[in-house]
């Protein structure tokens, strides 16, 4: 009887430290998944910052010398039209670019374009040497150039997520439901290293490729 009752005992005891082994290892499990959950949020954030500060730390620079707003008229009304547009470096050269569709757009011909930096008075009138207004294709940009710009934007060559759209006077984080509003159309859409990977020309977000650009710029005439 009393073998029988310390048998029933050691049962017990054995059956007790299994289910403690068992919820110890699946609260170490919950643990480590955790953990690895953390980590991983923590590092998206601060890839996120990283992003951030690299683009706050040389904003001033960017907008201040590669960013213009724009004008054009259309049969004498000035103003007509209003855009964004931007500097490019490629090649050993500087180039304007902005949306085809400010310079021609359902047959109306935008004239006399010009451009000026942000908070400054004094407009630049460049030359238009190519455009492609093909708007529903994404395909619509414009390809100008003035002696007097000297500095610009990299094109992107590997990383081209696009992260931030740099309008007039404004920063946006680029998501699928970006929205750009009138005038911002020609401003360039950067990645994490602000570099130019395409060109924002509809209010939905969606912008051209800007190696459609590159491809245009070597087909120029030397």
């Amino acid at each position: 009887m009393e073998k029988r009752k310390y048998k029933i005992i050691i049962i017990l005891i054995s059956f007790a430290a299994l289910i403690i082994l068992f919820f110890a290892a699946f609260y170490s499990l919950k643990y480590f998944m955790f953990r690895s959950e953390t980590d991983l949020i923590i590092a998206e954030e601060k890839n996120k910052i990283g992003k951030y500060e690299y683009l706050l730390d040389n904003y001033s620079l960017i907008s201040a010398n590669t960013i213009f707003s724009g004008s054009a008229d259309y049969k004498g009304k000035e103003n007509a039209r209003e855009f964004t547009a931007f500097s490019l470096y490629y090649k050993d050269k500087f180039y304007i670019v902005t949306a085809g569709h400010s310079i021609d757009f359902e047959n109306i011909k935008y004239e006399n374009f010009r451009i000026k930096k942000q908070g400054k008075s004094e407009w630049i009138y460049p030359e238009l040497l190519y455009y492609e207004n093909d708007f529903d294709g994404n395909n619509d940009y414009a390809i100008l150039m003035h002696e007097n710009i000297t500095k610009g934007l990299y094109p992107a060559t590997d990383d081209f997520k696009p992260e931030f759209i740099i309008g007039n006077s404004i920063i946006k984080i680029f998501r699928n439901e970006t929205k750009a509003a009138y005038g911002e159309s020609g401003s360039p859409v950067i990645n994490s290293k602000c570099r130019v990977v395409g060109i924002l020309i509809k209010s939905t977000g969606e912008y051209t490729d800007i190696k459609k650009v590159l491809n245009a710029i070597d087909k120029l005439p030397r």
